[in-house]
Formats: C-alpha cells, structure tokens, sequence
C-alpha cells in the first residue's frame, strides 16, 4: 500500500502544494501535514509504527525512527548546527538512492533516543518562529541538554545549561551532569557546595549519583573542616589588652561571650558560615565600652594569623583535590558565594 495518496515527491519539483493541506513555517524548511489520513498512515510492514502528528514533515531529507514514532525531517537545517547530524546527512545521501537508509518509512534511521528529547529538540531548531515552543520544566531540560550534548548542538548545551542554572539542581546533581558532560563551569560551585553545605541536605539519590572514591573525598573535606571549626570554637583567643585597659578580667569575659557566640554560627545546622562572613561579623560588631580598644587589636591579629579563613582554604585544597579524581584539572574553581 502506498504511503501517500498523492504522487511520489520529487525534490526538483516546484510546483505548490495546495494550502489546506499542508502548514508552512517560513524559512525552515518545514511543511507540517495536517491532513489526518496522512497523520495515520504507518509503515506497510510494522503497523504498530506510525508517522509524528507534527514532526513529519512533506519536505524530507531523512527519516528517523524513535522509539515507534517517524520524524521526517529537513536534515540539512539540523547539519547547519551539529556534526552529528551533518554526517548522517552525508551518510544518507541527498534521496537519490530510493532504498537508501533513511529516504523511506520502510527503511528509516533509528535511533536509540527518547521520544521526548525529540520533541523537544525539533521545536527548539524552530524556536525562532515561535519562541514559546521550549521546554518549562526541569526534566524537559534535563532530556534536552542529553540530547544537545549528545548531538554536539553547542548552542543548545548552552540554553540549557542557563536554564539549569535558575533551577534547583542540588550540588551533587550538578557535579554528576558535569562529568557526564564536560560542563566545567559547574564543577568548582558544585564541589564548594558538597564540602559547606550541611550533610543532611543530602539525599539518597545524591549518593547514588556519586561513586565512593569521590563521596570518601567529600566527607574527608568535610572532617577537616568539622575539625578545624571545633579547635577554633573552643580556644578562644586571648584579649590583647591596650594599654588603657583597667579591668582586663571584665575585657576578657565579654570579649569570650562574643567570640564563642559568632564562632557557634560556622556549627548552624541549616546555613552554617564560612570564615569570611564570621570575620565580618567581627569586624563589624557593635562593641563598645571600655574593651573597644582591646577587641580591636585581637581581630587585627585573628586577621593576620588567617585563622578565621582557615575552613575556606581547607575547601579550597580539598576542592581542588576532588576535582582532579573528577576529571577536571585546569578550569576555573573559584566558588560562587
């Protein structure tokens, strides 16, 4: 049985389709059927295949298989944007071999694709025209930026991965999707994050997508910091009293009741602080009195011994650390703060 009621297309003819037919997207290549019949019609030798509502278009190139949907597609406007289809273009040849893999629904290009990642690449190449056409949820991005990654569409790894960055992707999920697909700009934060964040934000799908060696580096960063915090919170540093000072014991009590109660928010349970935000709150705190002058003088020299910022140059090294058994060795890995 014939797949068309019409006759065969030809690529050299000119001649217009009648316009209740067919819709047209100006400048894409794209003739959309709306005929139902048409929509209907399956492969003569596997009934259970049928032809996409809106992606099969009457202007093909190559036909695709995805799952058990046909995607007849003007190939040469998605050659324009990917390596990858630029080959099974040449591959496929221009139609000039009838029996060739890709020119018939008999004989498609199939594909190992989700459905979904294909209607959602086939309206972001047509974007232009309509600008809603585009994904609106997290999971469409997601199957989206698989899809461009694995095509190689730079310019759609990079719509998606500015989408991601407004959605709450927690940090090991971006680490993950950063080694699977060399996306380096999410690899300093999303380490910075693992090594700060409190453990318990952490969720069994978190661990599942990290493998031991990296989640062992990750805890042990997290010890050192643990560990380094605890030192600092309990040995108080001493008063360095002016030479004004005349009651150096009541100096010393209030300048420990306000040291050990800002070094308590680094132990927060839900947002714990780094030693910059600490040293600020230190530096910025309303101490007045008789012991201004002393507790002066002893955050110049918590200042200049750096003790504060010890914690953030422990993530540092064990940031560092962890992104080179991730793969990464020479990118940018200043934290976003």
């Amino acid at each position: 049985m014939p797949l068309n009621d019409g006759p065969e297309w030809d690529p050299m003819s000119t001649r217009e389709r009648h316009p209740s037919a067919n819709a047209s997207f100006p400048g894409t290549g794209y003739i959309l059927s709306q005929t139902p019949a048409r929509v209907s019609h399956a492969s003569s030798e596997n009934p259970a295949v049928q032809r996409h509502p809106c992606y099969y278009t009457q202007n093909p190139i190559l036909i695709f298989r995805v799952e058990n949907m046909l995607f007849k597609v003007a190939i040469k406007q998605f050659a324009n944007i990917s390596p990858v289809f630029r080959d099974l273009m040449d591959l496929g040849g221009s139609g000039s071999q009838e029996d060739g893999e890709g020119l018939s629904d008999d004989n498609p290009i199939v594909t190992q694709d989700s459905l979904r990642s294909w209607e959602l690449f086939v309206p972001w190449v047509e974007r232009e025209n309509d600008p809603k056409m585009k994904p609106d949820t997290c999971s469409d991005w997601l199957e989206l930026l698989a899809f461009a990654h694995k095509y190689q569409v730079k310019d759609c790894v990079n719509e998606c991965i500015a989408a991601l960055n407004a959605l709450n992707l927690s940090p090991a999920h971006r680490l993950s999707l950063a080694m699977q697909m060399d996306i380096t700009q999410w690899v300093g934060a999303a380490i910075w994050d693992l090594l700060t964040m409190p453990q318990q934000n952490m969720t069994l799908e978190d661990y599942r997508r990290l493998s031991i060696e990296i989640l062992f580096n990750v805890h042990q960063g997290r010890d050192k910091i643990r560990i380094w915090n605890s030192a600092l919170l309990c040995n108080v540093f001493p008063v360095h009293h002016g030479p004004d000072c005349i009651e150096k014991m009541r100096c010393e009590r209030s300048w420990k009741a306000a040291y050990t109660d800002i070094m308590r928010a680094k132990f927060h349970p839900d947002k714990p602080m780094g030693g910059a935000e600490i040293l600020l709150i230190l530096e910025h705190s309303y101490i007045t009195g008789m012991g201004q002058f002393c507790f002066s003088r002893t955050i110049e020299e918590l200042k200049g011994k750096n003790s504060v910022l010890r914690d953030e140059t422990i993530a540092e090294e064990e940031k560092l650390a962890i992104a080179r058994l991730c793969g990464f060795d020479a990118i940018d890995l200043t934290p976003f703060f």
